[in-house]
């Protein structure tokens, strides 16, 4: 079944990057697959189902290489948040052709097509449960208001990594490994107790006398 799997999802992006367009329908892909369209229904509702299904394989790849490195457990969010990245483009790097056709024609990408839907989700809820441990460990303190975004401005820094990515042509995509560590650490540090926590926390114990 896995085997099926992968092979209709090698095959959709195949049949993307030759034809440079979707399939007009299952029928199409099945016939460029050589497979019945009832071995297809097996996996996939529909061509949107099956987009979707890839880019959530992206993050489950990424989610499952992280788990399984021995000394994640023991980094501090910033840290987690670095490997996730970098294990992210490595995992997509294979599919690069695919992940540049598909996003050539967003401008300014925040992660709303379609096919973004079910990574989207997975995505936050890996972030929020990140900004959970970071506010449990004081890595990131907490904010009223401010702090219900934490997760979101986490969505933001992933499509603006990918945009970068996609984008980037410099040798073994060098400067998106750069521009993953100064956008996590730029990132870190404004979530992070800053000058103007402790400012504030002194201006209250001051006039609270």
């Amino acid at each position: 079944m896995e085997d099926q799997l992968n092979k209709i999802l090698q095959g959709y992006t195949d049949y993307v990057l030759t034809h440079e367009r979707v399939p007009s329908s299952v029928y199409v892909l099945c016939k460029h697959l050589a497979i019945e369209e009832a071995d297809f229904y097996k996996s996939f509702a529909s061509i949107s189902a099956l987009e979707k299904a890839l880019w959530l394989t992206f993050f489950a790849d990424t989610y499952q290489r992280v788990m399984e490195d021995e000394v994640y457990a023991s980094y501090a969010v910033r840290e987690k948040l670095l490997s996730f990245y970098y294990t992210w483009i490595e995992v997509m790097k294979p599919h690069r052709s695919y992940v540049v056709h598909t996003l050539k024609h967003q401008d300014c990408l925040q992660l709303k097509p379609v096919y973004f839907e079910d990574f989207k989700k997975t995505f936050l809820d890996y972030a929020e449960n990140l900004m959970q441990e970071a506010r449990e460990t004081d890595e990131f303190p907490e904010r009223m208001f401010v702090q219900n975004i934490y997760s979101l401005i986490l969505g933001w820094q992933a499509s603006s990594i990918l945009q970068y990515w996609v984008k980037d042509t410099s040798e073994n995509f060098e400067k998106t490994d750069v521009f993953i560590e100064k956008n996590v650490n730029f990132t870190c540090d404004a979530l992070s107790r800053s000058f103007l926590d402790s400012a504030f926390e002194y201006l209250v114990f001051v006039f609270k006398g």
